[in-house]
């Protein structure tokens, strides 16, 4: 999950992502994002067997780091609702940097 401050506010951006950043370690950003009812109803309601996955690269990324996040937590929740994603060696992501 990204938020995104006016740039002049370095104090707003640092606390958003450590806070973030604590939820994900100690697992309770999983645990109310999935718990969230439109997100669980919403997931519950999917019926994904094998659908295709298409990773389409965002020049607009600040960082290849990034980007990389991004792709990790997209798996993630393919993964959690039960879709087979090919393995880390197999995934071919390209990044070009802009």
């Amino acid at each position: 999950m990204k938020f995104f401050v006016a740039p002049d506010n370095e104090r707003l951006a640092a606390r958003l992502a450590l806070g973030l950043s604590r939820l994900k370690e100690n697992g309770m950003f999983d645990k109310l994002f999935y718990e969230f009812t439109p997100h669980k109803q919403t997931i519950d309601a999917l019926t994904l067997q094998q659908p295709d996955v298409i990773e389409l690269v965002n020049p607009f990324l600040p960082s290849l780091k990034d980007a990389a996040e991004i792709y990790a937590e997209q798996y993630q929740l393919l993964e959690r609702i039960g879709v087979k994603v090919p393995s880390r060696q197999q995934r071919k992501i390209t990044v070009d940097a802009p």
